[in-house]
C-alpha cells in the first residue's frame, strides 16, 4: 500500500503541475503585447517561453513601430 501512496502522491504533483503550465500559458497569451499569440505553440519549458515572449514582443513593437 505504500507504494500505492507514493504512486498517488506523484500522479497529484503531475496534475499540479500541468495545470500551472496551463496557466503560465494563458497569462502569458493575455499578458501584454503578445495578446494574440497563440500560447499552445509555446514549449512546455517555462524559461523558454519566457524567451519565446520577449522575442514575439521586440517583432511585435517593431512591426508597430514600422506601421507609424
Amino acid at each position: 500500500s505504500f507504494h500505492r501512496k507514493k504512486l498517488l502522491i506523484f500522479e497529484l504533483l503531475w496534475i499540479i503541475s500541468v495545470i500551472c503550465s496551463c496557466k503560465i500559458n494563458i497569462t502569458l497569451r493575455n499578458y501584454g503585447e503578445g495578446r494574440h499569440f497563440n500560447a499552445t505553440k509555446l514549449p512546455n519549458n517555462s524559461e523558454n517561453m519566457l524567451i519565446d515572449k520577449k522575442k514575439v514582443t521586440k517583432k511585435e513593437l517593431l512591426n508597430r513601430e514600422n506601421e507609424k
